[in-house]
């Protein structure tokens, strides 16, 4: 395999940021920079519903027709940092939004990252307390963290490390694209790419504001672009208020976790809630 190893805080970290969040921005620098004493870059992000040129064009064709300018601008502004970590001279780097919470471990972890600029795979940092099918054997453990792979969709995309090659591959995809980057990247049954190995840091150093605000911890109260915009809301395959079923599911559900986690057993996998922390 070409290319050196690399270890953290060589590690570039670029932050999705729009011109009208300066707030957001801010609070990003208080974390990484200020609290862990890394240097971020500011991406500027592109707003959907101001686009033009080649961007309104890619907005009109094909399936992106269906999505809002919010999903637009969203996918727009991913797609412009795989392009330019795919042109950069670094291996790879993590790519985040500016509405995560950093757990103390995040420090840690990105330092722990090791990424060869020829590998094709992504990793996590960022969890929405779901569950989700990984490896049982880690193929990193340090501290309390395991680096393992994840083998069913885990959404968001608010913080994952790409590498040069994982870049090139998403980018030869985008045409085919009709949803949002996590759905793009991280769903193995909707989304388009193909070919990059997913690894999940468990727990997850990184979390959504929104994501501790359903939970019931203190956050910041940082209004989503995205999320009430969604295509999956508006085609009814999200609900914002849970049903009675789905509620009865979430009691059933570390009954059935464990069961199925059993069941799972000699494939080598099993379920995880993956925590932030």
């Amino acid at each position: 395999m070409c290319g050196a190893m690399i270890q953290m805080p060589a590690l570039p970290i670029i932050v999705i940021n729009l011109d009208r969040d300066e707030d957001r921005f801010a609070f990003m620098r208080r974390q990484i920079v200020e609290r862990f004493g890394l240097p971020i870059t500011r991406h500027r992000g592109t707003e959907g519903w101001a686009l033009t040129g080649e961007d309104l064009i890619y907005r009109k064709t094909g399936r992106r027709a269906a999505l809002s300018n919010a999903e637009v601008g969203c996918l727009l502004s991913h797609i412009k940092v795989w392009q330019r970590i795919a042109d950069s001279a670094e291996p790879c780097a993590l790519v985040m939004e500016d509405d995560v919470h950093c757990a103390d471990s995040f420090g840690d972890v990105v330092r722990a990252v090791k990424m060869d600029a020829n590998d094709l795979g992504l990793q996590r940092l960022e969890t929405m307390q779901a569950r989700v099918t990984v490896s049982r054997r880690p193929k990193e453990a340090g501290l309390k963290h395991q680096l393992q792979q994840l083998h069913t969709n885990h959404a968001g995309a608010a913080a994952y490390v790409m590498t040069k090659a994982a870049a090139r591959v998403a980018l030869s995809f985008i045409q085919d694209f009709g949803h949002p980057p996590d759905t793009e990247l991280f769903d193995p049954q909707r989304g388009s790419v193909r070919g990059l190995r997913i690894e999940q840091w468990v727990p997850a150093p990184c979390i959504q504001d929104m994501i501790l605000v359903k939970a019931g911890h203190a956050a910041v109260g940082f209004t989503s672009h995205l999320e009430p915009d969604r295509l999956d809301y508006r085609n009814g395959k999200l609900s914002r208020r849970p049903s009675v079923v789905a509620q009865v599911k979430q009691v059933l559900r570390p009954l059935y976790t464990s069961l199925f986690s059993l069941a799972l057993a000699p494939s080598g996998r099993q379920r995880v809630e993956v925590p932030f922390g």
